[in-house]
């Protein structure tokens, strides 16, 4: 697991890393240099830690994502097939505490669980541990749409401030040479 964790925060650092560059060269070609402009530098410096978090969160849940078989696996192997449905229903707790004994980075999606959902899994045939294969899916699905979103969010914001930063600067005037100006 601390793999996981490892490896999510280097290629979030690292997606991030990209996305800010890009923005620079995005800018160096519209002729702002960020550079010289302490507001726009501090915009994509904060720009690199929050699409780092973002990212990192996105690339954990896509990790996470990728063991849902095993989750899956894991579930049907508690679930006793010969049992009614009824006991299957009652299992919906002890399922999700060995599965999250088993897998602790699914805590959050597992103890959202529906046990009204579950019933009505096991009452159209599907099993408990397609419920739960299921409702990981959804929830992770969700989860990393609004991971895009936040990224996107960000990106849009930091670009509009930097435009709005040096566009401001560049229509300063400087009002003290009015002397030189013919108005009739």
């Amino acid at each position: 697991m601390i793999g996981n964790l490892i490896g999510s925060i280097f290629w979030g650092v690292l997606i991030s890393a990209i996305v800010v560059v890009a923005l620079w060269g995005m800018f160096r070609k519209l002729h702002i240099d960020v550079l010289q402009n302490p507001l726009s530098l501090i915009v994509l410096v904060v720009l690199f830690f929050l699409l780092g978090a973002q990212s990192s969160l996105l690339v954990g849940a896509y990790r996470l994502r990728g063991y849902t078989d095993e989750i899956v696996g894991c579930a049907s192997g508690i679930v006793n097939t010969g049992e009614s449905s009824l006991q299957e229903i009652e299992d919906i707790n002890s399922i999700r505490e060995r599965v999250i004994d088993e897998y602790p980075v699914a805590k959050p999606f597992l103890e959202k669980l529906d046990v009204q959902t579950a019933m009505d899994y096991v009452e159209n045939g599907r099993g408990l541990a397609s419920y739960v294969g299921d409702a990981i899916n959804g929830m992770l699905g969700r989860y990393m749409l609004r991971r895009w979103l936040w990224m996107v969010g960000y990106v849009l914001l930091a670009v509009t401030t930097v435009l709005m930063v040096n566009r401001r600067r560049d229509y300063t005037y400087d009002l003290s040479d009015m002397d030189s100006i013919d108005i009739l």
